[in-house]
């Protein structure tokens, strides 16, 4: 390392620790997080909570609330805000060992497959297991530093074949930890398994909006029913003998989870907290607006994140920002037929423009469903062949998963997934979305935004919005209810690439030539076939 870079991360070591020391920011292990999960959430590079992890431990662990509410933006650190908290609250060896268990300790309910893994290899993780990029040498999360206890296990439902497993071969034995979705957790308790039963401790439902929405509310109701009925005597959440905790957490918490889950008695309204902070957090362990950097000249240490509340059974969403603000949005107004067209020029575009200085370009391109997915794909990937490695994310398409991890490793660096795909993943540094053919919900939207500006990253994000013109009065509409200033939002009007300098080609540059010709016979050829199979076939479907 550069001597000069050397000296600027130790001021911002220095920096950092003298801000937890004037605003006595609490450690994970002040907070009530077991000594081997706080070694290990340190190894894993998240040594200081953020405002939402401080409250939600401080809830979880301190408060005599039975139930709680975890609200905050995308991208801000719900996620090991319910983990750490609630894996304290489990019984390892030499006290409990997993022969010992007759039902998990620890259930986690989310509303989509990828989620699930995501979370599933999180808490791997945290119990000492080792991905790939663990085994570089130096690295700190290499199972080798693990010092918590042996034996202890996550499992998933997130497949059909892990609930015949689950029937038919105990595949849940012994588990502390279940991750799954609602619909495959319900389907194994109806085929016999014990997945909610008396050594429960806590259940999260992450995404809960979500997780309560038509498709999955029956089997979401069939779990937390569970959880109600479970008898106190045999209930095994404290040494008292208390209900499981109930966990509800999301960035788009409505009034309408609230009431559902008061009218069918999963939370009691006079026992429930409700933690939410409020404003977008970007890097890791400081909210944005308290960020430094050596040439900053303010001294004020970070406000502390408002208190959590205990509710009465009025329970309101939050009034504050849903996206961050520092966030830009564009969009663009155009037909079916030169969408994808616009599409691709405007990749290039914004790769050719984005400075050298700052990290590489990275995005996620969101359409409605597979269909759309697998048409786009081919043409994106004849277009941008040389500019980004593609994977395309389907909730039905072989081998979903390495997909995924494609990108999050950095193999590829450009993503096609569906809609259903943007709940809760965290896809690193990622600093372009861009969402085809679809007006998404506000809810939808917030979470599409959640993709950019998420911890660790270094770069705000740019989300870009294709639609029709006739939807641009409600999307504009959409954007003032979500409280995004009119400064941060752009139109663009890319014209269509009819020639190959509109694709970036270089002046001498005969192999930038090249590919900009091939890239312009293919857009003209896709725009072409779109248009004569206009109704049939278009971008939309």
């Amino acid at each position: 390392m550069d001597a000069e870079l050397y000296e600027e991360a130790c001021f911002i070591r220095d920096r950092i620790q003298s801000l937890m020391d004037e605003s006595n920011t609490s450690s994970w292990r002040d907070l009530g997080v077991l000594d081997w999960l706080v070694d290990r959430v340190d190894d894993l590079g998240f040594s200081i909570p953020t405002p939402i992890q401080a409250r939600a431990a401080e809830t979880i662990l301190r408060s005599r609330a039975a139930s709680c509410s975890l609200q905050a933006p995308t991208g801000s650190g719900k996620t090991l805000a319910f983990l750490l908290p609630c894996l304290s609250l489990l019984s390892y060896p030499p006290e409990t060992h997993p022969e010992d268990l007759e039902s998990p300790q620890l259930v986690i309910v989310v509303p989509t497959r990828e989620l699930g893994v995501q979370i599933a290899m999180i808490v791997f993780r945290l119990f000492g297991g080792s991905v790939a990029s663990d085994g570089i040498p130096g690295n700190r999360s290499n199972m080798f530093r693990y010092t918590g206890p042996r034996g202890v296990r996550v499992k998933g439902l997130v497949l059909e074949d892990e609930v015949d497993q689950a029937v038919e071969q105990r595949y849940l034995y012994g588990a502390h930890v279940v991750v799954g979705t609602p619909q495959l957790i319900a389907e194994a308790m109806a085929r016999g398994v014990k997945v909610i039963g008396s050594d429960c401790r806590a259940i999260v439902v992450d995404e809960a909006d979500a997780c309560f929405k038509e498709d999955d509310i029956a089997a979401s109701k069939t779990i937390l029913d569970a959880v109600r009925e479970l008898p106190v005597e045999s209930a095994s959440a404290s040494a008292s003998g208390e209900k499981p905790r109930v966990v509800l957490a999301g960035a788009t918490l409505s009034q309408d989870v609230f009431d559902l889950a008061v009218r069918n008695r999963w939370i009691e309204p006079g026992s429930f907290v409700q933690v939410d902070i409020s404003g977008a957090t970007t890097g890791r362990g400081a909210d944005a607006s308290s960020s430094t950097s050596p040439a900053s000249s303010s001294t004020s240490p970070p406000s502390p994140p408002p208190p959590a509340r205990l509710l009465d059974g009025k329970h309101k969403r939050s009034s504050s920002p849903l996206v961050s603000s520092r966030l830009r949005h564009r969009y663009v107004t155009t037909n079916d037929s030169d969408m994808l067209g616009m599409l691709c020029r405007t990749i290039l575009v914004d790769q050719k423009s984005h400075s050298l200085d700052s990290q590489p370009t990275r995005g996620i391109v969101y359409v409605a469903d597979s269909a759309v997915a697998r048409k786009i794909s081919e043409p994106l990937r004849s277009v941008l062949w040389s500019r980004h490695d593609i994977s395309v994310l389907l909730p039905q398409g072989e081998e979903p998963i390495k997909s995924l991890h494609a990108f999050r490793d950095n193999r590829t660096s450009l993503l096609v997934a569906t809609l259903a795909a943007s709940r809760g993943l965290d896809l690193p540094s990622v600093t372009h979305v861009y969402v085809v053919g679809v007006l998404p919900p506000a809810d939808e939207y917030v979470h599409l935004c959640g993709r950019l500006g998420r911890i660790g990253s270094s770069d705000a994000g740019v989300m870009t919005t294709f639609i029709e013109t006739s939807a641009e009065p409600e999307f504009r509409a959409m954007l003032e209810n979500l409280r995004v200033p009119d400064d941060n939002v752009e139109k663009l009007d890319p014209p269509m690439p009819r020639s190959i300098e509109d694709l970036g080609a270089l002046e001498g540059d005969d192999d930038a030539i090249d590919e900009a010709k091939r890239a312009l016979e293919t857009i003209l050829a896709l725009s072409k076939d779109e248009t004569e199979d206009r109704g049939t076939g278009d971008i939309r479907e």
